[in-house]
């Protein structure tokens, strides 16, 4: 009788998953922080990489870290994308996102009319990234690489084997 049950129960349980979505040039610490946020709320967050024409390109997709365990890549509409995946995992997806500051939520606030627009059903969770990475930005990330490659790689996240520790310090498990 509990074997049945329990196979009742799990047959009937929704799988929780969500989609972070992003051009992620380049995946950094602070994206990665907003990754383990998440990961404690879904069963799977899926890293959908977007091709972004107005940002610098393709060579990104092989500094996904490994750390990652499933990776989507898409070009076009990020609510193609959502639909796709739910489709293609049998389940709702929500869309994931993370925030440093009010300036973020003001420009989410913006692209999100715009996907719900496209997509009414959309569900959203924000997260804020922890403070000792409320500073980091790709953008900025990138315009430091120009200058000190070294101090560009201390904020990328390299390995499976890496973890951050609550001091924004990088460690080896």
């Amino acid at each position: 009788m509990k074997i049945v049950l329990l196979l009742f129960t799990e047959i009937n349980m929704k799988r929780r998953i969500g989609c972070y979505a992003g051009s992620f040039n380049p995946f950094h610490v602070g994206h990665y922080n907003i990754y383990q946020q998440a990961l404690k709320q879904f069963d799977n967050v899926i890293l959908s990489v977007g091709q972004n024409p107005s940002k610098d390109g393709i060579e990104r997709i092989s500094k996904i870290p490994h750390c990652i365990d499933t990776v989507s890549f898409y070009s076009g509409l990020l609510s193609d994308e959502l639909k796709r995946l739910e489709r293609a995992w049998g389940c709702d997806v929500t869309l994931v996102r993370g925030l440093r500051n009010i300036y973020d939520l003001n420009a989410e606030q913006n692209m999100l009319a715009f996907v719900r627009a496209m997509y009414p059903e959309l569900k959203v969770i924000y997260f804020m990234c922890e403070p000792q990475f409320a500073h980091i930005s790709s953008s900025a990330l990138r315009d430091i690489q120009k200058f000190s490659d070294a101090e560009y790689q201390k904020y990328l996240v390299h390995s499976k084997k890496e973890t951050w520790y609550g001091d924004g310090v990088i460690g080896k498990q």
